[in-house]
């Protein structure tokens, strides 16, 4: 399953775009590469974050604070990341070739890193456990609406299925849950 997007322009496509002009050389080439790089990244960022958290946010601490909510990986180095776009737009200093290099590579592995969740979202996932108090769980992502449909046989031996809708108070810590459940290769329920 994809999400949607609802942009004209990819992370891909900016990501390209900043590799063009970084192997330019007309005098103001590595401050546009590094402008389409943060355009990549905070476009793959926008994307996750409205299709998943089905909602958005401003600012570079509010939207790693939702992935990091959401369990998705938020290395310190897009912190760094943020603090050259910062000096870039707000102390108007122009970057150096290694800095841009290393920005435009650490975004290209960020949004590979996240396409799994943006091309391939798992919209359901299972398993069983005869030793469980619940023997079998299925939970399922519903992309047209954000909800987190979950089936289980409960200790009467009724079939439940709750649906958490995208205004639920705990909808964030069920969808981190239904992500690491989903994109991991093994549970270890020892």
């Amino acid at each position: 399953m994809k999400m949607v997007i609802d942009y004209n322009i990819t992370p891909k496509e900016y990501l390209s775009y900043a590799k063009l002009d970084l192997d330019e050389q007309y005098g103001h080439h590595l401050i546009n590469a590094l402008c389409n790089a943060k355009r990549a990244f905070h476009c793959q960022l926008d994307i996750i974050l409205k299709n998943l958290a089905r909602k958005t946010a401003n600012s570079f601490l509010s939207k790693k604070k939702l992935l990091e909510e959401l369990g998705i990986i938020t290395p310190r180095i897009l912190e760094k990341l943020n603090r050259q776009r910062n000096i870039l737009e707000h102390e108007y200093t122009k970057p150096s070739l290694e800095e841009v290099s290393d920005f435009l590579d650490i975004t290209e592995l960020f949004i590979e890193y996240t396409n799994k969740y943006v091309y391939t979202l798992k919209c359901n996932c299972s398993f069983e456990n005869v030793t469980m108090e619940i023997p079998s769980l299925d939970i399922s992502y519903r992309t047209e609406d954000g909800g987190i449909e979950i089936l289980y046989i409960d200790d009467t031996k009724q079939i439940k299925r709750p649906i958490i809708d995208a205004k639920d108070i705990n909808r964030k810590e069920i969808l981190r849950l239904y992500l690491n459940f989903a994109y991991e290769d093994y549970w270890d329920w020892e």
